[in-house]
């Protein structure tokens, strides 16, 4: 739903999953203001724009594309960027795999 029963442990837990690298998503239910805490949902979060909010359960499966394409997308990217590095880094392996077939030979 859209405050959790424990806000200060709710906080703690995801600012430290923040700290430690972990993109984080908040999915409240209900009407801001009404049934969600804004606040709490942002801090989960770490940001508003990965805050995704639905009026009542049933509406719920509706962000589920939504949040699928937020969270595949980031793992696209991060794949990306680590190949890229991979990528770069393959002269580092040059001079070992040299020295390797110079052994060989």
């Amino acid at each position: 739903d859209g405050q959790s029963t424990d806000q200060r442990n709710t906080r703690e837990a995801a600012r430290a999953a923040q700290a430690a690298g972990i993109v984080t998503y908040a999915v409240g239910v209900g009407k801001v203001g009404d049934q969600l805490d804004q606040q709490e949902l942002y801090s989960i979060a770490g940001q508003a724009s990965r805050v995704l909010t639905a009026d009542n359960y049933a509406k719920l499966n509706l962000l589920k594309r939504e949040l699928t394409h937020r969270t595949c997308s980031g793992i696209v990217d991060a794949l990306h960027q680590k190949d890229q590095k991979w990528i770069g880094g393959v002269d580092q392996f040059g001079p070992e795999l040299a020295h390797q077939d110079k052994d060989h030979e």
